[in-house]
């Protein structure tokens, strides 16, 4: 299959980029500008353009996917369309791509990146062999924001923009938060809580969620949606070498997590001890003096 990816620069769409290449499909793509996650798709033997006018887009792709920065009157969809190629924004595709697996889906207003994050050191080092898309460079997950496994488990940061998290098939949800965001994409914060029952109804009806009984809002949209839920508010709060109550709080849905998956707690907070945080959330970036 030959894939193109518009915006593959993107922190989504390039891993999802990443994942197809490494299926043994050819895949290729544009930006706007350079950037070390480009750097890393070359790396992988993946073509990068830096121009978008829609001279890339040639017959012989299979598949067209878009950013959700690649508007429908972009060059390149323009000619995807003449050529009569299929296109999918980055979601659907992703959509399409875990479709057949056990979907862990982390969503929420805040925190979906490190809590994706955190959760991905214990899956790997539970030895479940999880495939991961994730919004941000992990050095767990050698410091790149995707992983291939070979299990049936998939573990994916579900992003609410446009109600995109709609185009997935979760079988388990953290939900984190849903205090509202993107309010050029609703109308409100009930059609922002809207589309978060929307997403928890997208779960079989053996469905898991896992949430903070302690948010009215998440408690009211957890007993809403019929399945069975998982309040974490009686799990410890468990250390970590990130600073934080609120990456402790993101840190015990992972543990009610680990529980559902069987993995034993004592594992799951020693790996959790071990994260090491992920690029651009509470990095350490150096020490400018120290006092005694």
């Amino acid at each position: 299959m030959r894939i193109y990816c518009s915006g593959i620069g993107g922190i989504g769409l390039s891993a999802y980029a990443a994942l197809q290449a490494k299926a043994g499909n050819v895949v290729l793509g544009s930006d706007r500008a350079d950037s070390v996650l480009l750097d890393d798709l070359r790396e992988q033997g993946i073509e990068v353009f830096l121009n978008q006018d829609g001279s890339h887009v040639e017959e012989g792709i299979d598949l067209f996917v878009y950013s959700e920065a690649i508007p429908e009157s972009a060059p390149e969809r323009q000619k995807a369309a003449s050529l009569g190629i299929e296109q999918q924004s980055y979601f659907q595709a992703l959509g399409t791509l875990s479709s057949e697996a056990h979907v862990v889906a982390v969503c929420g207003t805040h925190g979906k990146s490190s809590t994706t994050a955190m959760a991905a050191k214990v899956l790997v080092d539970a030895n479940l062999d999880p495939s991961i898309v994730v919004g941000t460079k992990v050095p767990d997950i050698d410091g790149r924001n995707w992983r291939a496994g070979k299990s049936h488990l998939f573990l994916l940061e579900a992003c609410e923009y446009r109600r995109s998290f709609l185009h997935l098939s979760p079988d388990i949800i953290l939900l984190l938060n849903v205090t509202g965001d993107h309010f050029d994409a609703y109308d409100g914060v009930e059609d922002y809580h809207a589309a978060f029952a929307e997403f928890l109804d997208r779960l079989p009806p053996d469905g898991v969620i896992i949430t903070h009984g302690s948010d009215a809002d998440c408690r009211r949209l957890a007993e809403n949606s019929g399945r069975r839920w998982i309040d974490v508010d009686q799990l410890p709060l468990p250390v970590l070498a990130v600073p934080g109550v609120h990456m402790q709080q993101n840190a015990q849905l992972v543990l009610a997590l680990a529980q559902e998956l069987g993995i034993d707690d004592n594992q799951s907070l020693k790996s959790l001890k071990e994260h090491k945080g992920c690029w651009r959330r509470m990095e350490l970036k150096g020490v400018y003096q120290i006092l005694d």
